[in-house]
């Protein structure tokens, strides 16, 4: 994070703290001058020089125990910014989408759902032939890929990922959905849009980042806007998986195209 970057971190963090919570001079904020108060100033240039609250300077085991307490939207913000290596050696930035929002394999909710802010490198495709039967349980994206991709994340966040509980249609037509466990996991039309207009409607709810519609458009490479797939088979046929395009807008096509990969994870 640059020191633009640092202070405009600082900036929200003095307004959420003050504005939002309890404001000293009403006055002030009802006239839309807080900029003007000298409470505010002050807080902020301590926040900008104290570096409270700037994910990226804690380490995954500090995320971790803080989302462990249940209180992590004390610290965070929705889209903070956590810089990560693969073993591969491509550097990817993950965002919080929400706090407190996925239900857990073991029982109780994940203090913070991650995601990636951009695509990985490469594209791939939902499965090897033009289907979308077994839904995003047997696809090849969640039993190859995610496999795969998981394995080149650091250990110093593997050990910290949780096991989250996924809703998804099945596919091949059905208008059910089914539960899978998953540490990785696209997202579905649902989660994304909070609304559905190609799967089936009980695919979980919709992340707070998203609620942005810009935070919908994904690149890869940091070039022009690219395609990315989600988890969420089209309900009407059997061979159509939901993807994002390139304006941020919801899709279906062939299982078998190859699209961006945009994943998350829960601590």
């Amino acid at each position: 994070m640059n020191k633009e970057e640092r202070y405009k971190k600082a900036e929200k963090l003095a307004k959420d703290e003050l504005c939002n919570a309890a404001c000293l001079c009403p006055k002030i904020r009802a006239a839309g001058a807080c900029d003007s108060c000298a409470v505010l100033a002050s807080l902020r240039e301590y926040y900008a020089t104290a570096e409270v609250g700037i994910l990226d300077d804690y380490s995954w085991d500090e995320i971790a125990d803080i989302a462990a307490t249940g209180n992590a939207a004390e610290k965070f913000s929705i889209g903070d910014e956590k810089t990560c290596t693969l073993y591969t050696g491509e550097e990817v930035t993950f965002v919080i989408l929400g706090f407190n929002h996925d239900k857990l394999q073991k029982g109780g909710l994940a203090g913070i759902t991650f995601g990636l802010k951009e695509l990985m490198d490469g594209r791939f495709e939902m499965n090897a032939d033009d289907t979308n039967v077994g839904g995003w349980r047997d696809s090849k994206m969640r039993t190859v890929y995610m496999e795969r991709i998981y394995k080149l994340l650091p250990d110093e966040l593997r050990k910290h990922i949780k096991t989250a509980i996924k809703l998804t249609g099945e596919g091949d037509c059905s208008e059910d959905a089914e539960q899978t466990a998953d540490k990785l996991f696209l997202f579905s039309e649902k989660e994304v849009f909070g609304t559905t207009e190609y799967a089936v409607s009980n695919e979980g709810k919709q992340y707070p980042y998203f609620k942005d519609a810009s935070n919908r458009i994904k690149h890869r490479n940091v070039t022009s806007a690219s395609y990315w797939w989600l988890r969420s088979p089209n309900a009407s046929y059997s061979y159509y998986f939901c993807y994002v395009d390139t304006s941020g807008n919801v899709n279906t096509y062939i299982a078998s195209n190859s699209y961006g990969v945009c994943f998350g994870f829960c601590l």
